[in-house]
């Protein structure tokens, strides 16, 4: 969906929206937070987001470690407490996303059944 905004259409994004986005030459998937003016960059549009990560980038989490036994390629970890603007051309696309305390859609690309909190940086 497209909304004008200064008679230029942007994409509309929700909180709650999944997204993958570039930042320089890696990909990275979000959860859009909310939308915010950046004063620090020309006052232009950003998104608000909690990062979303994989078992491999969870810090303090080791290939040894056997907690997680039965990993899992589809399964994701939110990260909540941090704050992360994006710019809207960065961008890729949407993508769906479990969080399985909700009732399972019929189709997703991934999963989530845990949240890692971020409290003074750690």
């Amino acid at each position: 969906m497209l909304k004008k905004i200064n008679n230029y259409f942007l994409p509309v994004y929700k909180v709650g929206n999944f997204l993958e986005y570039h930042k320089q030459s890696l990909t990275f998937i979000c959860c859009v937070q909310g939308v915010v003016v950046d004063k620090t960059n020309d006052n232009s549009f950003k998104l608000k987001i909690d990062r979303i990560l994989s078992y491999e980038n969870l810090s303090n989490c080791h290939s040894t470690d056997n907690w997680h036994t039965c990993k899992n390629d589809n399964e994701l970890w939110l990260v909540e407490g941090e704050v992360n603007l994006i710019n809207l051309a960065n961008i890729e696309w949407r993508i769906i996303i479990w969080l399985c305390d909700m009732p399972e859609p019929k189709e997703y690309e991934f999963y989530i059944k845990e949240i890692v909190y971020r409290f003074n940086g750690r």
